[in-house]
């Protein structure tokens, strides 16, 4: 610093021995910090508009259901895109806000056992394969060796029977030989409707795996 000139470094003790940007004045160090902020803002932002837009997708499922329950057997909507939730975030923030909604609709429309809640996070953990990028909850040893394809609409079929053997009642458990044909009655009226659009919601997570469109919303 010259003789009778002014200092404008206005960096801590801590700093002032840090190499210093001569166009804007920060410290090396300092932006490198401030870009990771920038890098961990820019990543986590995609990851919640996919939550919230899951969220409300889920919401407005299980409004449909309520508003028509005879048009639409108890499941047969929401059980799909719960899975679909699972299966696109691949994630543990994406397993326990599909829980929460099974359980609003347990407390909404209970039942006796609240299976679906209690169990389809963990069937979800095992049956459906991983992804390199965001694998939360990646277990290379629990995951179940199926095809792709597959996995989404053999977890619904799996949410399904859940919630079909979670409405009986105590009476019914007593008596299996009875209930067997109201379940298979029970089980083609939920998977005439849950499958097709599992189905269809395993086509289009595929087609955005193949386009890139998962990975620019998910990360």
């Amino acid at each position: 610093m010259q003789p009778g000139v002014a200092s404008n470094d206005v960096r801590s003790p801590l700093q002032s021995h840090l190499p210093v940007d001569g166009a804007t004045g920060v410290p090396y160090a300092r932006r490198s910090v401030d870009g990771n902020k920038a890098r961990l803002t820019d990543t986590e932002t995609p990851a919640m508009k996919t939550l919230c837009i899951s969220a409300c997708l889920m919401w407005f499922t299980l409004a449909a259901e309520l508003a028509s329950p005879t048009m639409l057997p108890h499941g047969s909507l929401l059980l799909p895109v719960v899975c679909g939730v699972m299966y696109w975030s691949r994630s543990s923030t994406g397993l326990l806000l599909s829980g929460v909604f099974l359980l609003l609709d347990w407390i909404a429309r209970p039942t006796y056992l609240p299976l679906c809640p209690m169990l389809l996070p963990f069937i979800a953990v095992m049956a459906l394969a991983p992804s390199i990028h965001n694998d939360e909850y990646r277990t290379r040893s629990l995951s179940l060796r199926l095809p792709t394809p597959l996995h989404l609409p053999l977890l619904t079929l799996a949410a399904v029977i859940l919630h079909l053997v979670s409405s009986l009642t105590i009476t019914q458990y007593l008596t299996p030989n009875s209930v067997l044909p109201l379940l298979g009655e029970n089980l083609k009226s939920l998977a005439i409707i849950a499958l097709p659009v599992s189905a269809v919601a395993s086509l289009i997570i595929r087609l955005a795996d193949e386009f890139g469109l998962r990975r620019s919303f998910s990360h």
